[in-house]
């Protein structure tokens, strides 16, 4: 399925919604996709988070000094540095998908 079909999709329902003509199964769905969207991303930051705590201990340092470190050259480039940067930099990009999931939530 397409980008486009899947957001066409997404305001077709978000039009039926805000109409109020949307079936209580539309609500129970979204809340359904984002539990396990959440539970997705969360088990991958785990699995990351596990990856970065064996290259922290193997080096001595934390993944965000680091990072730091990598980007203004100071830690090379072999391939466990390239590793640890994109394993840090998905880590830090599941933060916001969680935060994200977790504020609609909320709302």
């Amino acid at each position: 399925m397409t980008q486009t079909k899947i957001l066409n999709q997404l305001k077709a329902l978000e039009t039926l919604y805000s109409e109020g003509t949307a079936s209580p199964t539309v609500e129970t769905a979204i809340q359904d996709i984002i539990d396990r969207e959440l539970e997705t991303a969360l088990n991958k930051q785990h699995t990351l988070s596990e990856n970065l705590n064996q290259f922290e201990q193997q080096y001595r340092l934390i993944s965000s000094e680091f990072h730091q470190r990598f980007h203004t050259g100071q830690m090379g480039d072999d391939i466990d540095m390239i590793e640890w940067n994109a394993c840090y930099e998905i880590w830090r990009s599941l933060e916001v998908t969680i935060a994200l999931l977790r504020q609609s939530l909320e709302a």
